[in-house]
């Protein structure tokens, strides 16, 4: 509060150029609920270029803090590094620790269930198909590929679809499942994969991170 009120009141001289996320993150809380954002904007700059040289890499308790930086500041570039990696690695809903982003995590948690609804889909008809000889070189491969996909699906706990909200998964870690799954060699023309088949449907897997105008309304009065 008190940085924030030297802010406000001009007094530049006492406002570090330097903060922790921490703090960061409290003044964030702050401008939103004061709506002053305006004030802050000049530091809010130079504050988040000290920063970004330490942003997280995975869903954590730092990645929160950016999302609600990256919200109350409108920084789009930060915004949708933050989400992206949300919705790409959390295992669980994004915990909103009581912070005002209770929308952007609503926005992330449906992308994220939504996509790994979609690789689970892919994977278990591909079971289906498999056993209907309806993918593969030929009936030998699909075969091959039924067997090897029903032994590791069971290897994984994936005798039955797994449903919403999929705790205990990420986009990133099924897609690492899915890559590890093996696929006996029946014949050396062939090239028919389980991690292949599946890539075909949905690529790399990974969503890309939201845009400020999808959660907020960005247009200027």
């Amino acid at each position: 509060m008190l940085t924030l009120m030297r802010i406000i009141h001009g007094r530049n001289t006492k406002i570090p150029q330097v903060i922790t996320l921490e703090m960061y993150a409290k003044i964030a809380v702050l401008v939103d609920y004061y709506q002053c954002h305006e004030a802050v904007t000049l530091w809010s700059d130079i504050w988040i270029t000290s920063l970004r040289t330490v942003f997280p890499k995975e869903c954590n308790r730092d990645l929160v803090l950016w999302i609600l930086i990256a919200s109350v500041f409108q920084e789009g570039e930060l915004f949708e590094m933050a989400t992206r990696i949300a919705v790409n690695y959390c295992e669980t809903d994004l915990p909103t620790m009581n912070l005002p982003i209770g929308k952007v995590a609503d926005h992330i948690n449906s992308r994220r269930q939504v996509r790994i609804g979609e690789i689970f889909d892919c994977l278990f008809s591909l079971r289906v198909l498999s056993g209907e000889d309806s993918i593969g070189c030929n009936f030998a491969c699909s075969s091959m590929l039924l067997g090897s996909l029903m032994l590791q699906m069971h290897k994984n706990g994936l005798d039955s679809r797994p449903t919403p909200p999929y705790n205990g998964y990420s986009i990133v870690s099924v897609m690492k499942m899915i890559n590890e799954f093996e696929t006996p060699r029946w014949r050396a023309t062939c090239r028919c994969t389980i991690p292949k088949l599946v890539q075909d449907n949905l690529g790399d897997g990974e969503k890309p991170g939201l845009k400020l105008e999808e959660v907020f309304d960005t247009s200027i009065d």
